[in-house]
């Protein structure tokens, strides 16, 4: 079974925003776990923490990204579910940057592609010629699935 960290974006001035991001990503994650994959996501898995243990305040730096960090650390890929707003997420960025530093492989994953059970390696790839380069990611780096 792959161990899979499931990054997206979060955090935003409108909470309406935040609702609907935390409810698309706990979508993804439970259409993503089967049999060959077990999905963790951080917003999915710690938002009912935050919010009723006072800790829906504490920021990026120097406490959410070291606890994320190190489930990362714990994981066989990072997968990026596409939502609005993830190629300008600060946390998404690190997310990438640290699985890359660990040589671990990373793919994109849009909510269309897992409401239909589509999510293949071609459209990642077609995807990817739009990012900036630090979001580029190699070929062999790519995660089947």
């Amino acid at each position: 079974m792959i161990k899979v960290y499931l990054a997206s974006p979060f955090s935003h001035e409108d909470k309406l925003i935040e609702k609907w991001r935390y409810e698309q990503v706990c979508k993804a994650a439970a259409l993503l776990q089967d049999d060959k994959h077990l999905i963790f996501s951080p917003i999915a898995h710690s938002f009912g923490l935050a919010m009723h243990g006072g800790l829906h305040n504490k920021p990026w730096e120097g406490f959410w990204k070291e606890i994320d960090f190190a489930y990362i650390s714990m994981m066989d890929a990072l997968w990026v579910l596409t939502l609005t707003g993830w190629r300008s997420s600060i946390g998404v960025t690190d997310e990438i940057r640290f699985a890359r530093s660990r040589n671990m492989p990373v793919k994109l994953v849009s909510m269309e592609s897992v409401t239909h059970g589509q999510e293949t390696h071609k459209e990642t790839s077609k995807r990817e010629r739009h990012l900036p380069e630090m979001h580029r990611i190699p070929e062999q780096k790519v995660c089947s699935g």
